[in-house]
This record gives structure tokens, sequence and C-alpha cells, in this order.
């Protein structure tokens, strides 16, 4: 069986949330992974590479939809979340596993957003105009 296959037939069976020796089949599918969100905060603390990615999964949509929601660029979004998920990785040995993930990570993510809205970067480019968009007139001074 492919990693393919065997990726869609565990995800069909995981659903159906089936009790196989006491467990359900959702808990059987992926060994490893953290099964609740305090173990998950927990092993994060722990830099446990199965939680970090875990951890991903959970929050990168999410992140990049709140960013998006917020910057009307659809690369500077993706480059921005990058920036967050960089910085939370970098404080994750430092985390208190007692908060909430969900706060301190969009706490993250509005503070990225707020240093770019502050940034050089983002004074210069509300003055640049694209030579590409015709529909704007040219001025000459």
């Amino acid at each position: 069986m492919t990693q393919r296959e065997n990726r869609t037939s565990s995800r069909r069976g995981a659903g159906r949330g089936r009790q196989e020796n006491g467990r359900s089949s959702r808990a059987l599918a992926s060994p490893g992974v953290p099964s609740t969100d305090r173990e998950l905060q927990v092993r994060l603390q722990q830099l446990d590479p199965i939680a970090v990615a875990r951890f991903f999964e959970l929050y990168c949509d999410r992140v990049y939809g709140y960013i998006r929601g917020l910057i009307n660029d659809e690369h500077l979004a993706e480059d921005l979340t990058q920036d967050v998920f960089a910085s939370i990785h970098r404080r994750l040995s430092a985390y208190d596993p007692e908060r909430d993930l969900a706060p301190w990570v969009f706490t993250i993510a509005t503070n990225k957003v707020r240093d770019y809205w502050r940034s050089r970067r983002h004074q210069d480019s509300r003055h640049e105009t694209s030579i590409d968009n015709d529909d704007s007139p040219l001025q000459i001074p």
C-alpha cells in the first residue's frame, strides 16, 4: 500500500470513531499524536517534534486567515505567517503550558502585523505604484 493510500484509509477509519480495545479508532490511527489540548501544550514546551507538527497543522491555516484578513496581500500574509511560526518556534521552550495556546498564538500574530505596519517597508509600499497598472493615470511632475 502506498503512503497516500495509507493516509486515505486511515482518515476513513478515523472518522467513524469505532471502539477497539476500549479506545476509539481515532486514537489508534495516530499513535504518538497528542490527544488533548493539555497534552499538546506540555509536549510543545518540551519541543516534541510530533507535538510541534500537530500544533502547526492546527494553527497554520487559522493564523494565515487571520493575517490575510488584516493584510490585503496574499504573499505578504504568507511571509508574515512564516514569521509568526518562526517566532513561536523560538519561544516554545519558554511557553507556559498553563496558558491557552490560541490567545498566545494570535497575540504574536497581531504583534507581527503591527510591526509590519510600523515598518519602513510598509510605509514605502504605500507610496509605490505599479507600472503594470494601466488604469491609473500617469502623473508627470
